[in-house]
Order: structure tokens, then C-alpha cells, then sequence
């Protein structure tokens, strides 16, 4: 990058940057339904799936060494072998994934959870919407955040 070319540069760059999308939760139909939530978004596509934390390390892991990290992860909390509260600290700890954006996306509305969520560094806690356009909703703001934040 040339530095002083940076106003060149920004002025030719596209307004919405590529929204990937790490999924991990381990009920099918919630994700089938982000799966729709996210087809409905220009430029956003689900880069990977995870059903419980162990199996998302393990993608993340092959993820980072291809250099193809998410725009975003969405982690729930209640699900096998590591739950998202020991992925989420996990994951703080991986010096290139240090800084990934993690949303807590949970059914749980337990000001406890909340609590630990933020503790263990996520940058939001959302609950799951109980209708998919309220669903729709929360992953278009997520997504207009991450443009904001690329820019």
C-alpha cells in the first residue's frame, strides 16, 4: 500500500466489503435459518460451520493457516464437547484470531451469560430472534457494522 496514495486508493475501493460469516452452533435449524438470513445480503456468504467449539478450532485453525479469517464469528453458548463460553476464551488467546469480531448469538436470556460473554471478550451479545425477519434484521446490522469497521 502506498501511503501516499491513500485517498486514490479509497475512492476506487468497493462500498461493501466481502461479510464472511463463522457459524458455530450446534441446532440445524437455526442454522438454516442464517443460512437464509444470509443469502438475502449482497456480498455476505457463511464461510464455515461448526456444530460444537472443538470443531470450530479445528476450521478456524485451517482458516488461519490459509490466511481466509471470517469477517465475523457467531458463537451460541449451550452445545457439546466445548461450549461457546470456552471457545470464546479459546479463541482470545490465538494471537492471529485475537481481534476476530465474536458475537455471543444465543437463546439465552440470562444477564449471567451476558455477563460471562462480555468477560471472556465477546464484542456482542445478541439473542436469538424468535421470527426470521427479526433474524434478517440482526444479521444485516452485523453486516453493515463489519463495513463500517473494514473501511
Amino acid at each position: 500500500m502506498d501511503p501516499l496514495n491513500v485517498s486514490n486508493q479509497s475512492s476506487t475501493r468497493s462500498t461493501t466489503q466481502p461479510f464472511s460469516l463463522f457459524v458455530v452452533d450446534d441446532n440445524d435449524d437455526d442454522i438454516i435459518l442464517l443460512e437464509e438470513a444470509i443469502s438475502s445480503i449482497d456480498n455476505a456468504f457463511i464461510q464455515g460451520i461448526a456444530r460444537n467449539g472443538m470443531e470450530a478450532l479445528e476450521k478456524l485453525d485451517v482458516l488461519k493457516q490459509t490466511r481466509m479469517t471470517p469477517s465475523l464469528m457467531l458463537v451460541d453458548i449451550n452445545m457439546p464437547i466445548i461450549n461457546g463460553f470456552e471457545l470464546l476464551q479459546r479463541v482470545r488467546t490465538i494471537l492471529t484470531l485475537e481481534e476476530l469480531p465474536i458475537i455471543i448469538f444465543s437463546s439465552s436470556s440470562r444477564l449471567e451469560d451476558t455477563e460471562l460473554a462480555y468477560k471472556y471478550g465477546a464484542n456482542a451479545f445478541l439473542q436469538k430472534p424468535e421470527r426470521f425477519d427479526e433474524l434478517e434484521k440482526t444479521i444485516t446490522a452485523a453486516e453493515k457494522f463489519w463495513n463500517r469497521r473494514a473501511r
